[in-house]
């Protein structure tokens, strides 16, 4: 009896030691209507609402580069930032002279020399790969 109780607090501590603690990071639009919400544990999903809709159900994301390498997969969260960014640029070629450049974002940086930043304007969303590796890189999916 006291092998069988030894042999399972055994393993329930092994799973409870390997289990990826679930982050959730969000960030909003400025005027507050869209809602990007970022899940971290054993792989990283997103979503989008718009005020009460869903817009985005949460989805997978990695990103998988030569040599099999996957970013994304049982990533860990070394730190998280976030900024705001109201700017304008000057565009010779568009209809406006002006275009404003107004979001929130988010950086979330994870172990393994990459990051993903998203970044939630008024009228949509976006993220992107941030990777600090310096040698070049081949992508083979992105997810």
């Amino acid at each position: 009896m006291k092998k069988a109780l030894y042999f399972f607090f055994t393993i329930l501590f092994i799973n409870l030691s390997l289990a990826q603690k679930k982050q959730d990071f969000s960030v909003n639009s400025p005027d507050g209507k869209i809602e990007v919400k970022i899940t971290v544990n054993d792989k990283i999903s997103w979503s989008i609402s718009h005020e009460k809709d869903l817009i985005l159900a949460p989805s997978e994301m990695s990103l998988t580069l030569d040599e099999n390498q996957v970013l994304g997969k049982n990533p860990i969260v070394l730190n998280s930032k976030k900024g705001s960014v109201n700017s304008s640029f000057e565009t010779p070629l568009y209809k406006k002279k002006s275009v404003k450049d107004q979001y929130n974002k988010l950086t979330i940086n994870f172990k393994n020399d990459f990051g993903i930043e998203f970044r939630v304007f008024d009228d949509g969303a976006a993220y992107r790969f941030l990777i600090k590796k310096k040698k070049r890189l081949q992508l083979n999916q992105k997810k």
